[in-house]
């Protein structure tokens, strides 16, 4: 009988101790999906009076309570695309990055082109430091260069993007393309492969143009001088660079394009999507000049540095076959941390006059309203 008792008490602690355990877990969800509710009705009332933006953060902090609730995900995706036909490029970056994500999806209807053709940062006029002292010949001497007031993409040019200017204009995809299509799922990685011609049509397409050198720099460094968009220290947390690691690290471009091909091994380098290290920000809000793709500027290479460079709005035309490439890549040849920390300062410079590089993109930038037109 004494055994009888202990079994039952046994039982009964155990059935105890599971409620204890699991009542706790069944109140947080109920209170979970009630909470989810008035969050969906209210992101609702938003929708109908076409408040897309406090529509769409609504549904999503509501799916983010309770991801099982029918329609939830085919409604943020409806009021993300009405959100982003109106978008006008002021929403905070945590939530333009959300609505980025959110429309990586929606392949063919413009909506993803759309918001970051409209996602543009805007640089005072003024003046800031342009060159490193400390840097290569071609970066000296250090000055302080005047320019007028732009506006510059926040996010390099995308697949999304690239895809609507190649259906438009007939233009050739890049090579990495299967069949003139990129692979699903990288509508929001930057577009690599693409020659300097194409950059800048792309750009004067879109209404916008290549930035000058000298926009690019003041974009990523401020006025101050930065080192990195981000300071002073150099953090490969912040950029989406590629270290070597193992034994198949490429060593040609002709690799690269191998690799970039097969869309990268696990754990391997590779493309991300735009904005996706937000930790790499720039003064100006500037995403990806470290990093992700190099990217085409306006001004062709010049090999004796800014000792001749005028003072206001510098822009170099000759030689026309050797153009600046400005900000690290996603990848690089030798991989080396000291090599890719040099490479990710603001003040670096390379130059190409090749149309087939995987690790060169762009971005594209603007006069300012009210400024006259550069030249």
């Amino acid at each position: 009988m004494g055994r009888s008792v202990n079994r039952s008490v046994i039982r009964w602690t155990l059935v105890t101790v599971l409620l204890c355990t699991l009542l706790p877990l069944f109140v947080m969800a109920a209170h979970s999906l009630t909470a989810g509710e008035r969050l969906a009705r209210g992101a609702q009332a938003d929708a109908a009076k076409q408040n897309w933006q406090a529509a769409f953060q609504g549904y999503q902090a509501a799916l983010a309570l309770n991801p099982w609730r029918p329609g939830l995900r085919r409604v943020l995706a409806k009021t993300s695309r009405r959100w982003a036909q109106e978008y006008d490029g002021t929403a905070e970056p945590a939530v333009e990055r959300a609505l980025i994500e959110a429309l990586v999806g929606t392949t063919g209807d413009g909506s993803l082109p759309l918001v970051l053709d409209r996602s543009m940062a805007a640089v005072p006029a003024g003046a800031f430091w342009l060159g490193e002292m400390q840097g290569r010949d071609d970066e000296q001497p250090a000055r302080r260069v005047t320019l007028r007031a732009y506006q510059i993409d926040r996010y390099e040019v995308t697949h999304a993007q690239y895809g609507m200017f190649v259906e438009a204009t007939g233009t050739n995809p890049p090579r990495y393309w299967i069949d003139g299509e990129y692979s699903t799922g990288t509508a929001a990685q930057p577009v690599v492969g693409v020659s300097w011609q194409q950059a800048q049509a792309f750009c004067r397409w879109a209404g916008k143009r290549l930035p000058t050198e000298a926009e690019w720099e003041k974009a990523c460094r401020g006025e101050d001088g930065l080192t990195y968009p981000w300071g002073e220290v150099w953090d490969p947390e912040r950029a989406n660079v590629g270290l070597q690691s193992g034994d198949a690290w490429p060593t040609r471009l002709d690799d690269v394009w191998t690799w970039l091909e097969a869309g990268g091994a696990p754990d391997s380098p590779q493309l991300l999507p735009v904005g996706s290290l937000p930790g790499g920000v720039s003064t100006y809000g500037v995403m990806d000049l470290a990093g992700n793709a190099s990217e085409w500027v306006q001004d062709a290479y010049n090999w004796s540095g800014y000792a001749q460079s005028p003072s206001h709005d510098p822009l170099v035309s000759e030689p026309s076959w050797n153009h600046v490439v400005r900000g690290s890549a996603w990848i690089d040849l030798a991989g080396q941390q000291a090599q890719v920390a040099f490479l990710s300062r603001c003040a670096a410079r390379s130059s190409s006059h090749s149309a087939d590089d995987p690790r060169v993109g762009f971005r594209c930038a603007r006069d300012s309203p009210g400024e006259p037109a550069a030249e």
